[in-house]
């Protein structure tokens, strides 16, 4: 059971992906020189009992979204944990800094 339990949850994360890796995790204070890109919201299908595994892939959405956006950093906003729900969600902006 343990086993099948151990697959079947990594069968179930968003992982960072190329995009994703490119971008930074900002303060406000960080990015007010920036061009604001795009506010998003990252989602995950897992809650109830799995919530916290669900805000992380939320979380790692919202990065590979901004980083598919063209934007060099995002800050992050609140995650909404829910657990009775059908999806958690993290919101974030991303923005475009000059380097």
């Amino acid at each position: 059971m343990t086993l099948f339990l151990s697959i079947f949850l990594s069968g179930c994360s968003t992982t960072i992906n190329q995009y994703g890796k490119k971008i930074r995790i900002a303060t406000n204070k960080e990015v007010k020189n920036c061009k604001l890109v795009v506010s998003l919201e990252g989602t995950s299908m897992q809650t109830g009992l799995m919530k916290w595994n669900g805000i992380k892939n939320a979380r790692n959405d919202l990065i590979n979204q901004a980083g598919e956006s063209g934007a060099t950093h995002l800050v992050l906003g609140e995650g909404k944990p829910h657990y009775w729900t059908t999806e958690q969600s993290f919101l974030g902006n991303a923005y475009k800094c000059k380097k």
